[in-house]
C-alpha cells in the first residue's frame, strides 16, 4: 500500500508540478507588444499576471489564458472563450483559432538615430519616429516613411525608391539596404544629423546626471559602460529586456550645436535639452548637472 501511496505521488509531481515549470518558461515567447492584423497603432499587450498570462486587445479588452504547449495559449475574452492562439516558429506572429491574427511589433530604437551615408563623414542621415512610422531622412535631404517588418529590417517608400528594404547588422551599427548601398551608424557625440540648422557637432555627455544637481534624487545614466549607446533611470532596478521598463531606457542624438535629443525605447520623447555650461538645460530653464 505504501509503495502505491509513493507510485501516485511521483505522478502527481511529473503530471502536475513539471508542467507547470515548462509553461513559466514558454511564458517569454508570448509577453510583450503585438499588433492586431499587424496594423500599426493596434496595439495589443500580452504579460504574466499571477499564474496567468493576461492579454488585452487593441480595443482595450482583457482576456485570461494558460499556455497549453511551447507554441500554444487558449484564452478566455469576454468576446471569446477558449480562444486558441499558435505562434509561428519564428515567434513572430500568433494565428487566432478564430481566423484573426497579431504580429509581434518590435520596438524601433534599434533603428533611430543618426547615420552616415556610405559611413562618410558630413554624408548625414537620420532615422526618427514619427507616428506610428519610421521617418528617415538621406544624405541628400530626401524624406522617406517605412515600418519595421522584423527585428533587424524595415521596409521604406522614398520617391526614388519603394518598397526599399533595410537590414541592421547583429552589431547594430550598420543598415545594408537591398539596392546594394548602406549607412553606418555615426558615433555618439560625433556630428550629429541633418536636424537644426548650422550644426557643428555635440560635446560627449557620459556620464550620470542629476535633476538640479541634486545627488540624491532623481537621475539617469548616459551611455553607461553596461548599456553604451543609450540613456536609461539610475537605481539599477531597469531592464531593457522589458516591455514594462519601455519608458525608463531609450536612445539619443545630436541635433547639433550640442542640442540633444533623447526618446523613449518605445520612441516616445524623454528629453530635449541643450549642454550650457556643464548642464544639461532643457527649453523651459530646468536643467540636468553632472
Amino acid at each position: 500500500m505504501r509503495e502505491l501511496q509513493v507510485r501516485k505521488l511521483v505522478l502527481f509531481v511529473l503530471c502536475v508540478l513539471l508542467p507547470s515549470v515548462s509553461v513559466a518558461q514558454d511564458a517569454n515567447s508570448f509577453i510583450g507588444n503585438w499588433l492586431f492584423r499587424g496594423i500599426a497603432g493596434q496595439n495589443c499587450t500580452i504579460a504574466v499576471e499571477g499564474s496567468r498570462l493576461k492579454l488585452v486587445t487593441e480595443k482595450g479588452a482583457a482576456g485570461y489564458g494558460s499556455i497549453t504547449s511551447m507554441d500554444t495559449v487558449v484564452v478566455d475574452f469576454p468576446f471569446a472563450r477558449g480562444l486558441r492562439g499558435q505562434l509561428t516558429p519564428d515567434r513572430s506572429r500568433i494565428n487566432w483559432s478564430n481566423g484573426e491574427f497579431w504580429t509581434r511589433a518590435f520596438l524601433p530604437t534599434a533603428f533611430t538615430g543618426n547615420w552616415l551615408f556610405r559611413g562618410i563623414a558630413g554624408q548625414n542621415c537620420t532615422i526618427a519616429v514619427e507616428g506610428s512610422r519610421l521617418r528617415l531622412v538621406t544624405e541628400k535631404g530626401v524624406t522617406g516613411y517605412g515600418s519595421i517588418s522584423s527585428a533587424d529590417t524595415f521596409v521604406v517608400d522614398f520617391p526614388f525608391a519603394r518598397g526599399l528594404r533595410g537590414q541592421l547588422t547583429a552589431d547594430r551599427n550598420r543598415i545594408n539596404w537591398s539596392n546594394g548601398e548602406f549607412w553606418a551608424r555615426a558615433a555618439v557625440g560625433g556630428g550629429g544629423g541633418t536636424g537644426g540648422g548650422g550644426n557643428t557637432g555635440c560635446q560627449d555627455i557620459t556620464g550620470v546626471w542629476y535633476y538640479r544637481s541634486d545627488s540624491s534624487g532623481a537621475h539617469f545614466y548616459l551611455n553607461h559602460r553596461d548599456f553604451p549607446g543609450i540613456w536609461l533611470f539610475g537605481g539599477g532596478e531597469v531592464d531593457v529586456k522589458n516591455p514594462a521598463h519601455a519608458d525608463r531606457w531609450g536612445r539619443y542624438t545630436c541635433l547639433g550645436n550640442n542640442r540633444w535629443d533623447l526618446r523613449r525605447s518605445n520612441g516616445t520623447p524623454f528629453l530635449v535639452a541643450t549642454i550650457r555650461d556643464g548642464k544639461l538645460v532643457k527649453d523651459d530653464g530646468t536643467y540636468y548637472s553632472h
